[in-house]
């Protein structure tokens, strides 16, 4: 039934329990329960889990991983889709899903939902089913006109806040509201209802990968050998470290500074063999301002780092994301210029 909402489970946080035995949390709740005690409250919702992947801690995700959500999504003619996973690593799932689902999302009128807990099953007041629960009724609404229609993308539910894939951050390792986005979020969960604030941006999907470059994400073949190195007082880079990479994120202080010893270092050795981007470490904020700092654009670019092509206002995990998909789909991190 294409009204039918589907639930793909990756396990972590939601699924936990203690194992006295171990003396360590387990995965130990199923899926299936989980999915049970969140619809619980609306027996009228159509939602089925589709698929349990081989369950795993939100540190042991991977783009492969990722790459068969994204497959196993497009398969479908459902409209509704809601993915449990991990909440350390949700930030990264949800923004690469929507870089790699967010135009035939678009052209189909789907959404994809992902959601998580931030307290394990057995906490008092554990948040996963009514996340889950949260995350299937934003999910029900997909293919709707309106103010009664969820958006044709990837997002994030958690906390009772919807937010944009494009957006969503982690902004605290523990607290039920750790997800949060610099424009606020989309919509809210109000009675059991989505509540929208605003529309998404015009140009919601301009980082996505073109919609036919998905099928060249084979399995065991992608370029995931991109750092992030943040840059703070008294800067270095191991030259060892570089030697073993297919390209670089500088986690760089405020609107992209790079001290002149990381930059004579990189180039032209470095800049010249491999993409190095450059982006705030702040999380929120351009990578330059030349506007005030004139010139504090075509300083670094006209020595071989990247600033544009999409990067000027990611973070550095979303900086990291975008260059691993386009390194492995296109061959290059940024399409847009001649520079890559």
């Amino acid at each position: 039934m294409e009204d039918e909402v589907l639930v793909y489970s990756l396990g972590a946080t939601a699924l936990q329990k203690y194992d006295e035995n171990a003396g360590t949390m387990k995965l130990a709740l199923r899926p299936e329960e989980l999915l049970e005690a969140a619809v619980s409250q609306f027996p009228q919702t159509k939602a089925r889990l589709k698929c349990a992947f081989p369950y795993r801690s939100g540190a042991e995700l991977t783009f492969d991983v990722l790459l068969e959500v994204a497959v196993a999504i497009l398969s479908e003619p459902n409209n509704g889709f809601v993915l449990v996973c991990g909440t350390d690593t949700l930030e990264e799932a949800a923004f690469a899903l929507h870089l790699m689902l967010g135009l035939q999302l678009q052209s189909c009128g789907k959404t994809l939902v992902v959601t998580g807990a931030m307290l394990p099953a057995d906490a008092l007041g554990s948040d996963g089913p009514t996340n889950l629960r949260d995350a299937i009724q934003v999910a029900a609404g997909a293919g709707g006109t309106g103010n009664q229609g969820s958006p044709a993308d990837v997002l994030v539910v958690m906390n009772s806040c919807i937010h944009l894939g494009r957006y969503v951050t982690k902004a605290d390792s523990q607290l039920l509201g750790a997800f949060r986005s610099h424009p606020g979020p989309i919509g809210q969960l109000r009675g059991g209802v989505p509540v929208w604030s605003y529309a998404p941006p015009r140009n919601a999907t301009a980082l996505c990968l073109p919609t036919d470059t998905i099928d060249t994400l084979h399995l065991g073949k992608l370029k995931t050998h991109v750092a992030i190195w943040p840059l703070a007082v008294s800067a270095f880079l191991p030259e060892a470290l570089l030697q073993e990479l297919d390209g670089l994120v500088l986690a760089a202080s405020g609107t992209g500074s790079v001290p002149a010893s990381l930059v004579n270092q990189l180039s032209p050795a470095w800049t010249s063999r491999l993409p190095v981007v450059i982006v705030s470490r702040c999380g929120v904020g351009a990578n330059h301002d030349c506007f005030l700092y004139r010139g504090s654009r075509d300083k670094y670019e006209s020595r071989g780092f990247i600033l544009g092509d999409g990067y000027e206002h990611l973070n550095p995990l979303q900086a990291r994301t975008l260059m691993v998909l386009r390194l492995s789909t296109l061959g290059t991190a940024c399409p847009g210029t001649a520079q890559c």
